[in-house]
This record gives C-alpha cells, sequence and structure tokens, in this order.
C-alpha cells in the first residue's frame, strides 16, 4: 500500500510544497517532488499510478494561478497544467483519464474544471 503526504514550509521569503511517499505504512518516507512557491491542498490517487496534487501558485504576491500537477507512474514525474486567476483547491478523480478541480477565483468567486485527456 502506497500513502502519500503532502508538505508546505512557508518562511518569510519562500513558501514551498513537498509530495513524499512510504511503502511500509509511514516508517520511512521518500521525497517525490518539490516546487517552490506553490502551496498544496490536497493529493489524491485513484490507483498505484495515477494522482493528481492541487492547490495554487504565486510567481508573486499579486499573480496567483491553480498548481495542479498529475502523475501517471506512481510519482515519479509529475506534469504541470495551468489555469489562471484561479485558486485550486479540491480535485475528485472519475478515473484515469476524467477528474474534476474546485476552486475560487481571485474576486472569491466558485469554478468547477473537468480535466480529459
Amino acid at each position: 500500500m502506497h500513502i502519500y503526504r503532502v508538505v508546505g514550509i512557508s518562511e518569510s521569503d519562500t513558501m514551498a510544497s513537498y509530495i513524499f511517499n512510504t511503502n511500509d505504512g509511514g516508517n520511512t518516507w521518500n521525497q517525490q517532488f518539490y516546487e517552490e512557491k506553490v502551496h498544496f491542498f490536497r493529493v489524491r490517487f485513484i490507483d498505484e499510478n495515477n494522482g493528481w496534487a492541487v492547490g495554487f501558485k504565486f510567481p508573486d504576491i499579486t499573480i496567483f494561478s491553480a498548481a495542479c500537477y498529475r502523475t501517471t507512474d506512481g510519482g515519479k514525474r509529475w506534469d504541470k497544467y495551468d489555469i489562471n486567476d484561479v485558486i485550486a483547491y479540491d480535485i475528485s478523480i472519475v478515473d484515469s483519464d476524467t477528474a474534476y478541480l474546485t476552486g475560487f477565483g481571485l474576486d472569491f468567486s466558485s469554478n468547477l474544471y473537468k480535466y480529459t485527456s
């Protein structure tokens, strides 16, 4: 069984997120992903290989966009998908080809996005 955990750090001059996984029930953790200026709210997998991490990124204090990363190989590689002016806070994965992302805009309007491959 694979377990995934997101860890965010925030210091005075930077914010970053890590994704770790464990194969032994949490005795040891392996870093799989690191990204600066990103904050993840959710990581979800539908099976051993297919998963998403969502949150927001901010290159500077005036620009926000959704941080959406998808893996199809169990987290060895994460592909980035950008959605401007949205902060993503959750994702529902239907199958390996379809996912729904929820978030809110800078005006706090609710948004729902559908991903299909």
